[in-house]
């Protein structure tokens, strides 16, 4: 559909004629739309051996296109598109009117536009009804269902990925976010410190879908580094980054509009007012468009915020495991709501400063996105008394405690028994040494895993 950047739907918005009308979105079945379904519907048929004719209709039951395979017979093209209006009119499959007839309620087949027979089901795309299909000639009745069925599916699949869909631009202000004086930055990135899962920021506006980048191909804007699939969308990117970098720091925007930071799916996205939006999933992308210009306006003025309430700068260092997950799976927020470690579960996963924390359940989750610096533990999850000692160590998530509201893990019963000795004074070396560790051992931004290796080992040579 050709208002949606390629998509299968298209916008149309309509304005109630009072002085405080309120917009709201509806979609409708165009003709890319509507050859998607027929061309399911025909790779099907040939698997089947099968030659039917099928309609494809809009909403309001007019044609939007017809196929007569070769071998259908004379009438399967008008039976089909009966079919396929009678389903979009009613809003029901044709079957359920065949079922109905064929109870006795003969008076049915009295009504104009109207086809009884089973073949007919409407086409639903994001929850609304676009249209409906209508299929006639297969090897029986209920293959020209099955057929139907399928075809109608062709949207529903799509709408799931969202990779496309891109709503067109609300009325909304075009002027960036404000920019931030803390000198903190916010950007979700992995722990390697690369955004969008290394998909390729320009692509989505070059190629109007999704592009997972090349390593090879790399720049860094605002601590973090991204991925491009060619020189040229680097170049592009270099020459003006903040046009392609996601807003919100890329985390997701409908979180941000109700004040929270959450992860996202690169494949859930939208170009709005010109800006790359990224959404968690599919309930957060229809949630950030069923007020899509309120919801801009919200995420905006939360921002600056979250910002300075969760913002960092400098190195990082973050204990985590190979696949980027920190306290071993634990759930940072069962230590404080429970009063004792749960094993997250990875259903419920979120992110921040290049960690990927699970939790025990979707509220902990919550809980832990409004307020992440709360939760999460004291030097980065690493051992409390080896930074105490000046050291980096792992950690036991099941040997920990709470300490002036946060939490601190240690290694073993040893440590937890000798940073307790003289705890304020164990907490205060361990605060003071802690900024030097990150320095020596954390990851600079748009510092490369080896980088890290020589520099903090002092290899030069090998660079």
């Amino acid at each position: 559909m050709r208002n949606l950047t390629g998509s299968v739907a298209a916008l149309a918005l309509w304005l109630a004629p009072a002085a405080h009308a309120q917009v709201t979105g509806k979609y409708s079945l165009d003709l890319d739309g509507a050859r998607r379904v027929a061309d399911a519907i025909e790779a099907q048929a040939k698997k089947l051996g099968a030659t039917p004719a099928f309609a494809i209709v809009d909403d309001g039951g007019n044609l939007v296109t017809l196929v007569r395979m070769d071998g259908a017979f004379a009438a399967a093209p008008r039976v089909s598109t009966g079919k396929a209006r009678t389903a979009a009119l009613f809003r029901k499959p044709t079957r359920d009117f065949e079922n109905v007839v064929n109870k006795g309620r003969f008076t049915m087949t009295a009504l104009d536009d109207f086809t009884p027979l089973q073949g007919g089901v409407p086409i639903s795309y994001r929850g609304q009804i676009v249209g409906a299909v209508g299929v006639s000639g297969a090897a029986s009745a209920q293959q020209d269902d099955e057929l139907a069925s399928l075809g109608a599916k062709a949207l529903e699949q799509e709408a799931v990925g969202a990779t496309r869909v891109t709503p067109p631009p609300a009325p909304v202000s075009s002027a960036p976010p404000a920019k931030l004086d803390s000198g903190k930055l916010l950007v979700l990135r992995d722990k390697d410190g690369v955004a969008i899962q290394g998909h390729d920021p320009v692509a989505y506006f070059t190629d109007s879908k999704p592009v997972m980048g090349r390593e090879s191909i790399q720049s860094l804007y605002d601590g973090a580094i991204y991925w491009f699939a060619s020189a040229e969308h680097k170049a592009l990117f270099d020459a003006n980054p903040e046009k392609y970098a996601p807003r919100y720091g890329g985390y997701c925007g409908y979180a941000a509009s109700i004040d929270r930071l959450s992860p996202i799916s690169p494949e859930y996205w939208q170009l709005v007012d010109g800006r790359l939006i990224l959404q968690h999933n599919q309930k957060a992308f229809d949630l950030f468009n069923a007020q899509l210009a309120e919801n801009v306006k919200k995420a905006d003025a939360n921002w600056p915020g979250l910002v300075a309430k969760n913002g960092t700068g400098g190195p990082w260092l973050v204990n985590v495991d190979e696949n980027g997950v920190a306290i071993l799976g634990y759930d940072p927020v069962s230590y404080f709501a429970d009063g004792k470690p749960a094993k997250g579960d990875p259903r419920f996963e979120s992110t921040y400063d290049g960690a990927l924390y699970h939790f025990a359940s979707a509220e902990h989750r919550v809980t832990f996105e409004l307020e992440p610096t709360k939760y999460l533990p004291r030097y980065g999850g690493f051992c409390g008394y080896a930074a105490s000692i000046d050291k980096v160590s792992p950690v036991n998530p099941e040997i920990w405690q709470i300490v002036d509201g946060r939490l601190v893990l240690q290694h073993t019963d040893e440590a937890y028994r000798l940073f307790n000795e003289n705890l304020a004074e164990s907490v205060k070396r361990a605060d003071r040494n802690w900024p030097g560790l990150v320095a020596r051992d954390g990851r600079r931004e748009g510092e490369s895993w080896f980088a890290r290796f020589v520099r903090r080992w002092g290899l030069t040579w090998l660079s």
